[in-house]
């Protein structure tokens, strides 16, 4: 499920659910209410989800271990300035076309 506003629709519902359970009420009519009163309406117990598309960057074809050695190399040394790229380029540069 990777439908962000789908997402948002069920933590909501499962967050109403778990309130739900422990705070039975016999009359229908009141929870109800308590449902409209608590779930049906922005700003109360949840906040509509804010999506902001932004494009992707286009790539510069440079290396992250290249970038890190040019400008790290110099005060922090190589062979650290190759253990941060070594940990940070799997994780924050994935799916690159680059690094293929």
């Amino acid at each position: 499920m990777n439908n962000p506003l789908a997402i948002f629709r069920n933590i909501r519902d499962l967050y109403q659910r778990y309130l739900d359970s422990p705070l039975a009420i016999r009359y229908d009519d009141l929870r109800d209410e308590r449902r409209a009163l608590l779930f049906d309406q922005d700003r109360r117990l949840w906040r509509e989800p804010l999506i902001e598309p932004v494009p992707a960057y286009l790539s510069c074809g440079a290396y992250f271990a290249d970038v890190a050695h040019e400008l790290l190399d110099v005060s922090w040394g190589h062979a650290i300035t190759k253990e941060v790229a070594d940990f940070l380029e799997p994780s924050l540069f994935t799916g690159l076309s680059y690094l293929s």
